[in-house]
C-alpha cells in the first residue's frame, strides 16, 4: 500500500506546474480523458488541476483509505464492491471536475436513497475529502472548488430537499 508521501510524490509529478514543481515532472499529463487538456489552449479544469486520469485514480484510493478508517462512516461500506465503488467515484468526480468519461452509475438521488444517509455521516466523508485533498496538497483554491461541487449534491444524498440545508 502507498503512503501518504507516495501518493504526494505521484500526484505532484502529473501536474508540476500546479504544485510549484515546474519542470520536475518526467510524466506529462494525461490528455486522454478531457477536452480541456493544456495543450488545448482552454483554461485547465478541476479534473486537469488534480492530474487527469492518473490523479483522479489517486485521489479516489487515497480518499477511500480515509473513509474505511472513518468509524462514522465506515460500516456503510462493510457489503460495498470497493473496485466498483471506486470506479463509479472516479467516473462521478471526472465528469463533475470538468473531465469526460462514461458515467455508468445510478443518479445521486436513486444511489444513495437505499443507504438512508444522515447528514452526520454525509458531513463525515466531505470531511474525509477534505483531508484527503489536504493531505495531497491539493492547492486550497482547487480544494475547496471540489468540496464546493461535492456540497451541491447533498440533497441528492440525503435523498430530499431539506438535505441540502440540513
Amino acid at each position: 500500500q502507498q503512503t501518504q508521501d507516495d501518493v504526494v510524490a505521484e500526484i505532484s509529478k502529473l501536474r508540476p506546474e500546479v504544485f510549484g514543481q515546474a519542470g520536475t515532472s518526467t510524466t506529462p499529463a494525461p490528455q486522454e480523458s478531457t477536452p480541456h487538456a493544456a495543450d488545448s489552449g482552454l483554461p485547465p479544469t478541476l479534473f486537469d488541476k488534480i492530474g487527469g486520469a492518473d490523479g483522479m485514480r489517486l485521489l479516489v484510493d487515497f480518499f477511500y483509505t480515509k473513509v474505511l478508517a472513518d468509524s462514522r462512516i465506515n460500516t456503510y461500506f462493510s457489503t460495498i464492491s470497493m473496485p466498483t465503488l471506486k470506479q463509479h467515484q472516479r467516473q462521478f468526480l471526472t465528469l463533475a471536475l470538468g473531465g469526460w468519461t462514461d458515467y455508468d452509475g445510478k443518479g445521486m438521488r436513486e444511489a444513495h436513497a437505499p443507504l438512508k444517509i444522515a447528514a452526520a455521516q454525509f458531513d463525515a466523508m466531505v470531511e474525509d475529502l477534505v483531508l484527503a485533498l489536504t493531505d495531497l496538497r491539493v492547492p486550497d483554491v482547487t480544494r475547496d472548488s471540489i468540496v464546493a461541487i461535492v456540497g451541491s449534491l447533498r440533497g441528492d444524498v440525503l435523498g430530499s430537499a431539506a438535505g441540502a440545508k440540513a
